[in-house]
């Protein structure tokens, strides 16, 4: 059994692994940040330089190393860099110390002088894998939702899933739990979408999942505030009568009906074919009744769509509802709320939009210090 300093020294070792992963995840952040508000993939062709085309060498591709070898430019053409792309690899280095000192340095540490069942060296390393996704994700989104005001999909419903699965595994949460609190997340924080767009742009945004709200009666659809207004109510109604048991049916039902509306249809069928639709049909998909109230014309433009919160916000939220529990998830998000207002006071150059995406990333890693 190592003991003393060589404890230390074997524990130090562990965390400078975990922290070379931080950085590769970080990396991995700042690959899927560049290439999918671009339409590239995350997978072919490898880094290149995107004013030369040339192909990087491996020696020229090692997270923040090589940025400081290379003097901050390409080896090729000697084209500047730019420095965010090293800042966010810093960023996920340093968001992810306070899990690599918690998960495994003491951990390891105690295993060095104490002992300890291996298999819990091996969770402890998995739970840190699972967080350095979701960190790695969310800081992803906060860079494209900076850069081009939207949270892709392809980001937010990966990381609702690793959320649950974590919930599920590492919480002991149970299924009906985690259904229960996607149903209930999403159907809150859509509602606010709906009606902060209503106050704002004097226009109502599309639903994310209409058919788990109207039961797919296409009048309902005409009608989509009220529908909300009863949803929320009735849901009010049952807990104040103690009606849980209808109560966890009728959220399980929401949690459920959007996994499989939005991640299995819209997000992996419809995306499947979606090169073979075409935008006319892209129109007519999300024009559910000629008279519904989701637009003020007929036709979409939805290059000129705005909205006052996204349908990419409220999946990052549930993103933290489902890591963190409600708790957490209102108390993280009031500080990164408070931070980003007192950020946007004291900016020079005013602006009426406040990207969220940054301060719900910053919101998940709050609700992180607090759950694990």
């Amino acid at each position: 059994m190592i003991i003393g300093k060589n404890a230390i020294v074997f524990a130090f070792f562990y965390s400078v692994i975990a922290l070379i992963l931080a950085f590769l995840f970080g990396s991995f952040a700042s690959v899927l940040g560049y290439r999918l508000p671009r339409d590239l993939s995350i997978v072919k062709p490898g880094s290149f330089c995107p004013h030369c085309n040339r192909f990087l060498e491996f020696w020229q591709n090692i997270p923040v190393i090589s940025y400081i070898f290379l003097q901050g430019r390409c080896f090729y053409c000697d084209t500047e860099i730019p420095i965010r792309y090293f800042l966010l690899e810093l960023l996920a280095a340093v968001l992810a110390s306070p899990f690599i000192y918690k998960l495994i340095f003491i951990p390891f540490r105690a295993f060095s002088e104490v002992g300890m069942d291996i298999s819990h060296l091996g969770i402890n390393f998995i739970n840190y894998l699972l967080i350095l996704i979701l960190l790695s994700l969310a800081i992803a989104m906060a860079f494209i939702d900076f850069d081009t005001k939207q949270i892709p999909h392809q980001l937010s419903y990966p990381a609702i899933i690793f959320a649950c699965i974590y919930a599920k595994f590492f919480l002991c949460e149970t299924i009906i739990d985690i259904l229960i609190r996607l149903g209930l997340c999403f159907l809150i924080f859509d509602a606010f979408n709906h009606f902060a767009n209503k106050i704002i742009f004097k226009r109502l945004a599309l639903p994310i999942c209409p058919g788990a709200l109207t039961f797919r009666f296409a009048f309902l659809e005409r009608v989509m505030s009220y529908v909300y207004i009863v949803w929320i109510c009735a849901l009010i109604f049952l807990f104040i009568n103690n009606q849980f048991m209808v109560l966890r049916i009728l959220l399980s039902y929401l949690g459920i009906s959007y996994i499989f509306n939005e991640f299995i249809i819209d997000f992996l069928v419809f995306n499947h074919f979606k090169k073979k639709i075409t935008m006319e049909k892209l129109e007519e998909k999300y024009q559910y009744h000629p008279s519904a109230e989701f637009f003020e014309e007929q036709k979409v433009d939805f290059k000129q769509l705005k909205n006052a919160w996204g349908g990419g916000d409220t999946s990052l939220i549930v993103v933290i509802a489902c890591f963190a529990g409600f708790q957490n998830c209102f108390l993280s998000i009031t500080i990164s709320f408070f931070m980003a207002l007192l950020i946007h006071f004291f900016q020079k150059e005013k602006s009426r939009e406040i990207r969220l995406g940054p301060a719900l990333t910053f919101a998940l890693f709050v609700a992180m210090i607090l759950t694990v």
